[in-house]
């Protein structure tokens, strides 16, 4: 979500955008991808999603101020993406937004960074398994794992530097990012790891038990930008 927008997809298909006004949430864009969209971001001007077919698109979204969706049936039947692109070969299972770039993970071992403006691809690297997740946060990002594991990746040099252990074997759901030194992680095996990224250590130096089952996600306030 921006200051007063919300974008929100699923399994439907549907990508809907909302804009807060008067203490409510107000519809005012409504479009489909072909797939359930699995993965989302935004700023004050443009939406991205990404689906389960490897898509990803850009949206354009209307100024704050603008009438609710049920007031322009015109205007939201004609909603289209403003850019599409066939990001990954397998699910788009993480995306977010650091300045002006959109960096996005995948199912299919993968992630990328694209122009924002253009959805032009600017790096692509790979792991030797399913990502599921991603967060940047100046010059660092996080990517989690189907196999337990958060990599952290050099977003200037656009290479790993480490790999963090704390899951065991279980996917990593969300990653966020606390501080320039600290990292949040949750996971299937229902636990919340925060970590130190300073120095050589990989295990958390705090575990939390979060879920009787799977933990499916994480929020934090301050750290970076996705999950």
């Amino acid at each position: 979500a921006s200051s007063s927008t919300v974008v929100s997809g699923g399994k439907d298909a549907v990508v809907k955008a909302w804009r807060a006004s008067g203490g409510k949430l107000h519809l005012v864009h409504q479009a489909e991808h072909a797939h359930a969209i699995s993965s989302c971001a935004l700023d004050e001007a443009k939406a991205f999603t990404g689906d389960w077919g490897g898509l990803v698109f850009a949206w354009d979204l209307a100024p704050a101020g603008g009438e609710p969706a049920a007031k322009r049936q015109k205007t939201d039947a004609a909603w289209a993406p403003a850019t599409m692109v066939k990001a990954h070969a397998g699910c788009v299972s993480g995306m977010c937004l650091a300045a002006d770039q959109l960096w996005t993970c995948s199912l299919d071992h993968s992630i990328k960074t694209w122009d924002a403006a253009t959805l032009e691809e600017q790096f692509a690297g790979s792991a030797s398994v399913a990502l599921t997740c991603v967060d940047v946060h100046r010059a660092a990002a996080a990517t989690g794992a189907h196999d337990g594991g958060v990599l952290l990746w050099d977003a200037r040099c656009q290479k790993t530097q480490k790999a963090l252990r704390g899951h065991g074997h279980q996917s990593v759901s969300s990653v966020q990012w606390l501080s320039d030194a600290q990292l949040a992680s949750a996971g299937h095996d229902g636990r919340l790891c925060v970590w130190d990224v300073r120095g050589a250590a990989t295990e958390p130096v705090t575990v939390l038990t979060c879920a009787l089952g799977k933990c499916l996600c994480l929020a934090a306030c301050g750290g970076g930008g996705g999950g």
